[in-house]
C-alpha cells in the first residue's frame, strides 16, 4: 500500500472506531455523521470518501462482526454436535459487538428495507444452527419446533441472556450451554 492508501485506510478505521463510541454514547438513531467525524477528529467531508451514509457505515461494522465470527469459528475446537463451542462463539460475538448489534436493531426499527435485509441475514446466519439441531434431532434430541424455529429460539434466548448477564463470560457461557443442552437433550 502507498502512503495515501494507508492514510485512507486509517481514516476509514478511525471513522468506524468513532462510530462505535458515538453509537454507545448516543445510540444509532441519535448519532449524526457530524458526531462521528468529530469523534474521529476528521473533516465531515472525509466521511463521504468512505461511506455513502450512516447506514453504509453500519453495514461496514456488521461486516467486521462477520469477520470476527469467521475467525472465532475457525479457532473453535470440538465436536460439531457439542453445543458449548457454538454457544461460546455466539456469546463472544454478542458481547464484543453489543453496541453494533443494538445499532443494527435500531436501524431496522425505522427502515423497513433494512429490517428485511436484517431478517434475511438472520435466517442465513441460523442455517448452520439448524443443521446442527437437525443432526441432534436425528440422534434423539427433542426440539421444541423444527430445526429452523429451534435455532431462532436459542438465538433469542442467548441474545437476551448475554445482554442481561453481568458475571464472567465463562460462567455465563457454561450456564447458557447447560440451559440449552438440558432443554434439547434432557
Amino acid at each position: 500500500m502507498t502512503t495515501r492508501q494507508e492514510k485512507a485506510a486509517q481514516t476509514r478505521q478511525d471513522l468506524l472506531d468513532a462510530a462505535r463510541v458515538v453509537f454507545e454514547r448516543k445510540g444509532y438513531l441519535n448519532a449524526t455523521i457530524t458526531d462521528i467525524t468529530t469523534e474521529a477528529g476528521k473533516a465531515a467531508g472525509s466521511f463521504y470518501n468512505h461511506f455513502d451514509g450512516k447506514e453504509a457505515l453500519l453495514l461496514a461494522l456488521a461486516d467486521d462482526i462477520g469477520d470476527d465470527a469467521d475467525a472465532l469459528i475457525t479457532t473453535s475446537p470440538g465436536d460439531l454436535r457439542d453445543l458449548g463451542p457454538h454457544l461460546a462463539v455466539f456469546w463472544q460475538l454478542q458481547a464484543r459487538h453489543r453496541t453494533v448489534m443494538a445499532a443494527l436493531r435500531d436501524a431496522a426499527l425505522v427502515d423497513p428495507d433494512f429490517a428485511q435485509r436484517m431478517h434475511d441475514f438472520g435466517i442465513e446466519q441460523m442455517k448452520p444452527w439448524a443443521e446442527l439441531l437437525r443432526a441432534l434431532a436425528a440422534d434423539g434430541a427433542h426440539l421444541p419446533g423444527g430445526p429452523e424455529i429451534s435455532a431462532r429460539l436459542i438465538a433469542a434466548v442467548a441474545t437476551a441472556f448475554v445482554g442481561l448477564w453481568d458475571g464472567g463470560d465463562d460462567e455465563g457461557i457454561a450456564a447458557l450451554t447447560r440451559f440449552v443442552e438440558r432443554g434439547l437433550l434432557g
